[in-house]
């Protein structure tokens, strides 16, 4: 069973509780979530930026799709 989160256009509020912030930098590690299987993926209304999200590493990976060149990630959140 997958849970779906629900976000509001334009609400910006975010629950600090649901997220670790000692991973909120650009990963170190070359595969994307832990080379987990990716779960979700969501592109912005804007189509600038893709985010991608795994259910098993429990991790978020924005990817800026504009800059030319290789896809590399912009940034990783953990949820708890």
């Amino acid at each position: 069973m997958i849970n779906n989160i629900e976000i509001e256009n334009g609400k910006n509020d975010v629950d600090e509780n649901d997220i670790d912030e000692s991973h909120n930098e650009k990963p170190h590690n070359e595969k994307p979530h832990n080379g987990s299987q990716i779960t979700r993926i969501e592109v912005s209304p804007n189509e600038k930026y893709v985010v991608t999200y795994s259910k098993e590493d429990e991790s978020i990976v924005g990817w800026n799709v504009v800059d030319e060149g290789q896809l590399k990630p912009e940034f990783l959140h953990k949820v708890k």
